[in-house]
């Protein structure tokens, strides 16, 4: 949460939306085949948002059609993950 109890919704399991680069151009929202992005449109403020968080299967159509690269996708297979591990000792 921040500081007026709004959600800020910028990752999934997939992928991170990094608002400072997105540009509003809507590319990732008309792009997703599951309806995970949106827009959030506040006077002046404007940037893409996750909606639809758990909709998400990692197709990675947003992060490829980002013009700004505000998209990143940051999912590691669990295999990955235990590799990534340090060792126990």
């Amino acid at each position: 949460m921040n500081i007026k109890g709004i959600k800020r919704h910028t990752h999934t399991k997939y992928i991170e939306l990094n608002r400072s680069r997105c540009q509003a151009c809507w590319k990732c929202v008309e792009t997703c085949p599951n309806g995970v992005l949106g827009k959030l449109v506040i006077f002046t403020h404007r940037h893409a948002h996750v909606e639809h968080m758990e909709a998400c299967k990692g197709c990675k159509k947003c992060v490829l059609c980002c013009p700004n690269e505000a998209i990143r996708y940051t999912y590691l297979p669990p295999t990955h993950r235990q590799a990534n591990l340090p060792a126990a000792g």
